[in-house]
């Protein structure tokens, strides 16, 4: 009977675990972006045509399936999920310091926002310099 290396089957596992995880946060942002809605008319020919999709709601699909797909320089799934939270919750207050995020494209869109915190995170002084300006009315710390 063959035998099993841990260490190579804990690697595989958690690459399959962090695929999984990839995939269900994709399909939960989908879902959360809103879908067909319900005229309420009885009128077949508009229940039978296709959906129109909103332009921006899509690039904003678009976009977070893009950050999903590559979440490292966001620091991680965990943290944008937090991103997510907070935007769909109008959060006024967010701690995002110590988790080694260098790309600030996802926060652009919390204007809710009045205090953020970034230190420790490797942040170049250009994103830095754009995020003070999408986010005028916030405090961030870096």
């Amino acid at each position: 009977m063959p035998t099993l290396d841990r260490r190579r089957a804990g690697a595989v596992g958690l690459a399959g675990v962090k695929k999984l995880l990839t995939a269900m946060f994709v399909a939960l942002l989908m879902v959360g972006c809103g879908g067909v809605e319900k005229s309420g008319s009885d009128d077949n020919e508009s229940a039978l045509a296709p959906p129109v999709a909103d332009p921006q709601k899509v690039a904003v699909v678009d976009k977070w399936a893009e950050w999903v797909a590559n979440p490292e320089p966001y620091g991680g799934l965990e943290v944008l999920a937090k991103i997510k939270e907070a935007e769909e919750s109008g959060a006024t207050e967010l701690d995002l310091g110590g988790n080694e995020i260098s790309d600030l494209s996802p926060l652009k869109g919390l204007t809710n926002l009045k205090e953020l915190d970034l230190e420790d995170n490797p942040i170049p002084e250009d994103r830095k310099a754009m995020l003070k300006k999408a986010l005028p009315d916030c405090k961030i710390s870096f």
